[in-house]
């Protein structure tokens, strides 16, 4: 379980007791509860009247809230983006270093407006890969990128097979066509550009791909063809903030493909190609070189080629 998937009810419980403890002066906290009575809490496990009991004492006891916390924390595989943990830590570090009391003690009305800060900051959302794809075409068309010069795989008139309408191709191997195809419009001047052949589009029962289930693979094979297009104009020259844009996107479509079924083949195709592009982009400097452009460029003319044999 990652942060994001926390329970939203497990969420409201942590927000619930966190401005418990802001609004309220310190009372009779009583007996603290036993450990099997919070791991079954945590578990949800009690009663209704027992989680109301235990929900009783943690807003008056800042130490069994803040155990209560951290061994939830350790349930999950990615505690540190859970919001309501990072609220407590940050909290807890700023009483610390401007020596003030405990969260738990500063004034109701105080401590409600600073969590509600921290939850507008913290779920602010992060820019989706279409957005960052989207200003990293606008800052490649800027610079006069042009498309690869590669053909796309059905264009390749070597092949033994045409690939149209009447192959059998999965969903994610269309999406992912759709999207170098779109890429490399985006990349082509106006008067050039082609609509979307029908082989690509979704069906009619479908959304279309940037909305679909398959979105993913879209993304991946619009990023492809930006890629392939940058890295080989190698005459050009991209800003830093440019390459950073792509060790973001390509992050946020790992995360995405990891999600994917387990017995979805193409997925497999997708993990291994992005983490060998992955590894030339860490090794990269903050402006990559012709060399390591090269290198990008093949292992993402691998992966097309993986994808769209």
């Amino acid at each position: 379980m990652t942060g994001n998937d926390v329970p939203n009810t497990e969420k409201q419980d942590r927000l619930r007791v966190l401005l418990a403890l802001a609004a309220q002066e310190p009372r009779e906290k009583g007996p603290c509860p036993s450990d099997e009575d919070m791991a079954a809490f945590i578990d949800g496990k009690l009663s209704s009247r027992q989680r109301e009991n235990i929900f009783r004492h943690l807003s008056q006891c800042p130490d069994c809230y803040h155990d209560w916390l951290e061994v939830a924390a350790m349930t999950a595989q990615d505690a540190p983006e859970n919001l309501l943990i990072r609220i407590k830590n940050t909290l807890t570090s700023w009483a610390d270093l401007l020596k003030i009391p405990e969260p738990a003690r500063i004034p109701g009305f105080a401590m409600a407006f600073v969590c509600l800060i921290l939850v507008v900051w913290w779920t602010a959302k992060a820019p989706e890969p279409d957005q960052m794809l989207d200003h990293s075409y606008q800052n490649a068309v800027s610079r006069n990128i042009s498309p690869a010069d590669a053909q796309l795989p059905w264009e390749n008139s070597d092949h033994s097979f045409a690939f149209g309408p009447s192959d059998n191709y999965s969903l994610p191997v269309r999406a992912f066509g759709a999207g170098l195809w779109e890429g490399r419009q985006e990349l082509t001047e106006k008067s050039d550009r082609k609509a979307l052949p029908d082989f690509l589009t979704p069906e009619q029962s479908q959304k279309d791909w940037p909305d679909s289930e398959w979105a993913v693979y879209y993304h991946i094979g619009r990023w492809s063809s930006l890629l392939q297009g940058v890295c080989r104009n190698e005459a050009a020259e991209m800003p830093e903030n440019f390459w950073k844009d792509q060790k973001n996107i390509i992050a946020a479509l790992e995360k995405r493909i990891r999600n994917r079924p387990e017995n979805e083949r193409e997925a497999g195709f997708v993990k291994k190609g992005l983490d060998r592009i992955h590894g030339v982009l860490k090794k990269a400097p903050e402006i990559p070189g012709n060399r390591i452009r090269h290198d990008m460029a093949y292992e993402t003319t691998l992966l097309v080629q993986q994808m769209i044999p």
